[in-house]
């Protein structure tokens, strides 16, 4: 354990359908290493569910470059890839993460059965994405990318996962005003 300040930039809201702005403190709440929120906490979720021997092979999939020091100490192996490189690769993981890259694939059901591919027979899939706690489908938006809704869970479930689980965050030091925080969590 060790102390954390955090420093947030609320300018990137998101934009409410009464047009009001709720400031984005989740995404942009950086802690004194340079850790936004949703990686430290994905990353404390999966250290805090595996097993005692650690998180056995583990992919961390490119964009949270800063948790590598630590998940090197509770890992067998651990592979820094991105999401594209990973799915086409043929390694099979106990541990896969992933952070806030999920909602930009064209095809997120297609990418998640590939993913589902890549784990061990006892394996589990962490990742947060960006979540859109009111809305029951996941939407399209003009630019390709995805707003996730409650259906990624029978999205987690078509692609081949059971058990799948949303995992609320929450810190009363840190404060946190805007949309739903969530870690999403899979077994194979």
């Amino acid at each position: 354990m060790q102390h954390t300040t955090f420093t947030s930039d609320i300018a990137n809201g998101e934009k409410r359908a009464d047009g009001k702005v709720v400031p984005d403190w989740r995404g942009e709440q950086r802690d004194d290493n340079g850790i936004y929120m949703p990686d430290r906490a994905t990353a404390h979720y999966a250290l805090y569910n595996a097993p005692e021997a650690g998180l056995g092979r583990t992919l961390l999939v490119a964009g949270t470059e800063s948790l590598l020091p630590v998940l090197k100490n509770y890992s067998d192996s651990l592979d820094h890839l991105p999401l594209n490189e990973a799915i086409a690769s043929k390694k099979v993981y106990d541990t896969i993460l992933i952070v806030n890259r999920l909602e930009i694939e064209r095809d997120p059901t297609d990418t998640l059965k590939k993913l589902h591919a890549r784990l061990s027979e006892d394996g589990r899939l962490y990742f947060h994405a960006n979540f859109h706690y009111g809305d029951e489908k996941s939407v399209q938006r003009d630019d390709g990318s995805w707003a996730l809704g409650w259906d990624v869970l029978s999205t987690l479930n078509a692609a081949g996962f059971s058990t799948p689980a949303a995992i609320t965050f929450w810190s009363q030091e840190l404060g946190y005003f805007g949309p739903s925080n969530l870690v999403f969590e899979a077994s194979k």
